[in-house]
């Protein structure tokens, strides 16, 4: 007998056990009573569809539960009637995101526009999104998950008691693990339009509850007071309100530094010190940036001009123990940071992370190779031994394959031993412009050497003027995504695991 009329024959038998009993089994003569089809051998497997990732992408009108083994992502995906789905991977570099849609779903909501974690605690804001489909002000909301088990969760979404439309709550965010702070730049105190404020959230149990609102005593009309926070676990927060006018200099910007101590009637915060550059002019958006760990803050100033380069940009550091008495108003700046090959328009300082001893600045402007705005990060790393904080000059760090207007460098995050960059306007092989990716580098703690690229994240589901990775932050090496343009700019978030 032939091939052929062999598998002939077998799939008439097949069809007419089916007929028969609706099981079918192959190498049981007793398959369960549950399943169609049982196959049951101890020396050999089964193996599904084989197909590289374009030519699963190309099959037509797939039906639900179909399933496709990718040689190229190395794992089985299935289609969920929507979208592609990977359920098992052999190599954990090449894991997927876990994806996120905001539970409340409302037009340029911008969920994910800013992003923080800490532990098994993540906020999220979404700037322009309404509370209640009641409601129609676009206040901004955040979102709170916490990981349970192992699994990332919604756990609550609260708005300002007193948002109004257009305040921005959600365009920036942080969290440490009793308190979540959320920026919301476009508030007008009084008659002072933008003048900006903060709003400090505080936990019990698995309830969030605002706490208080902070505003500027010194605030004034386009201040953008909020518009960067970061929060310590020491309870300090940095806020950075890039539209300040500094004495006779517009725009130059400051950064405010409270701290939240336990008081009579409850946790008080407390203004500690009003950070500027002893160097300052106009225009340096001073603050559109901030971060802070331990003793330490950096600023982020994306549009200093340095020499006759305009708006190459620059970040400050500043070391709490220069002064006895702590942060005091008007102190110096210990370091000023600087790219070694710095250009006009580079944007030195959009973004900045602080981390151990190591500093991460974002320049998303920069040109590399002759791709215009490619875009870069920095990494400067502490010298040990010294006891007060001194930094080398700074690494510059690419995207492997970056292209021209990527932005490589509009956020920057540091975890342990590793290192993210967003490039939220990267396009995908197959042309989608701005559909965003994010890459990761290794590289050992406490150790000056060059950074290796580790991975590139791409969002499965990508879409034109996603924008995935606009915003990252690591906590260890749990890292999430945000891609506020996501579903029409209703946004959408991702976890994962890097380690």
């Amino acid at each position: 007998m032939n091939r052929i009329a062999f598998v002939n024959c077998v799939a008439l038998l097949l069809l007419s056990l089916g007929l028969k009993s609706q099981r079918v089994g192959i190498g049981t003569p007793t398959p369960h009573s549950s399943a169609q089809l049982e196959v049951n051998s101890t020396t050999r497997g089964t193996l599904i569809t084989t197909m590289s990732t374009a030519q699963r992408k190309l099959i037509p009108q797939p039906a639900v539960g179909l399933l496709v083994f990718d040689i190229d992502k190395k794992t089985i995906y299935m289609y969920d009637g929507n979208r592609w789905l990977p359920l098992l991977f052999s190599n954990t570099e090449k894991n997927p995101p876990a994806y996120f849609q905001p539970t409340i779903s409302s037009s340029d909501a911008n969920f994910g526009y800013k992003v923080d974690i800490f532990g098994d605690y993540a906020i999220i804001g979404a700037r322009q999104a309404i509370l209640s489909p009641v409601l129609t002000a676009h206040t901004g909301i955040a979102y709170i998950y916490h990981r349970v088990n192992g699994v990332w969760e919604f756990q609550d979404v609260f708005a300002a008691d007193d948002g109004e439309e257009d305040d921005f709550f959600g365009a920036s965010v942080s969290i440490n693990e009793n308190f979540a702070v959320v920026g919301a730049w476009g508030d007008d105190i009084g008659a002072n339009a933008n003048q900006g404020s903060v709003y400090i959230f505080s936990r019990v149990g698995n309830v969030w509850s605002q706490q208080t609102k902070i505003t500027a005593g010194d605030g004034l009309a386009s201040d953008f007071f909020g518009y960067s926070v970061d929060i310590s676990t020491e309870n300090t927060l940095v806020i950075g309100a890039y539209g300040d006018n500094i004495n006779a200099n517009i725009d130059q910007g400051s950064a405010y530094v409270y701290h939240g101590s336990a008081g009579i009637g409850g946790f008080i915060w407390a203004l500690d010190a009003k950070l500027t550059a002893s160097d300052g002019a106009s225009g340096d958006a001073f603050g559109t940036s901030v971060g802070i760990y331990l003793n330490s803050i950096v600023v982020g100033a994306y549009s200093d001009d340095i020499g006759v380069n305009t708006d190459q940009g620059s970040a400050y550091l500043y070391y709490r123990l220069t002064n006895p008495a702590g942060w005091t108003t008007g102190q110096p700046h210990h370091l000023k940071l600087l790219s070694q090959d710095g250009e006009a328009f580079d944007f030195f300082g959009i973004s900045v992370d602080i981390y151990q001893q190591v500093i991460a600045v974002g320049a998303s402007g920069d040109d590399v190779d002759g791709n215009a705005e490619q875009g870069s990060a920095h990494l400067f790393v502490e010298a040990i031994g010294g006891g007060v904080p001194d930094f080398g000059p700074g690494q510059r760090v690419v995207s492997p394959d970056g292209a021209a207007s990527d932005n490589f460098g509009i956020s920057v995050t540091l975890g342990t031993g590793s290192l993210a960059v967003g490039a939220y306007r990267a396009d995908d092989s197959g042309g989608v412009p701005n559909k965003g990716s994010v890459y990761v580098f290794k590289r050992p703690p406490f150790v000056p050497t060059p950074s290796e690229f580790y991975r590139k994240v791409d969002d499965e589901t990508g879409q034109a003027n996603g924008y995935f990775g606009y915003s990252v932050s690591l906590s260890a090496y749990d890292l999430i995504i945000g891609a506020y343009g996501k579903n029409s700019t209703n946004g959408q978030i991702a976890f994962l695991n890097i380690e």
